[in-house]
């Protein structure tokens, strides 16, 4: 998911450095104000408008829990900036 922009970064006129093209593709700025994107293919991309909620329901996780609750081992790995989303 990617994290949306925050009040005061809109407010200094940032734009986006990435962006979902679709369900399994991202694009990336190749630098800040360029106007070349490179193209990255991923298992699930998720625009900056999902939820905490949606982008928890949406990864598979809930499966992966419910699963794990009838006894069957499971794991869930995350990165990113801590507190960005």
């Amino acid at each position: 998911r990617l994290r949306p922009l925050l009040a005061h970064e809109l407010a200094r006129g940032e734009e986006p450095c990435c962006e979902v093209k679709d369900a399994n593709t991202m694009l990336i700025r190749t630098c800040a104000g360029a106007k070349q994107w490179r193209q990255y293919a991923f298992d699930a991309c998720l625009p900056s408008d999902r939820s905490q909620r949606q982008a928890f329901q949406e990864s598979g996780v809930t499966n992966l829990l419910d699963s794990a609750i009838d006894g069957y081992a499971g794991t869930v790995l995350a990165y990113g900036q801590t507190g960005s989303g």
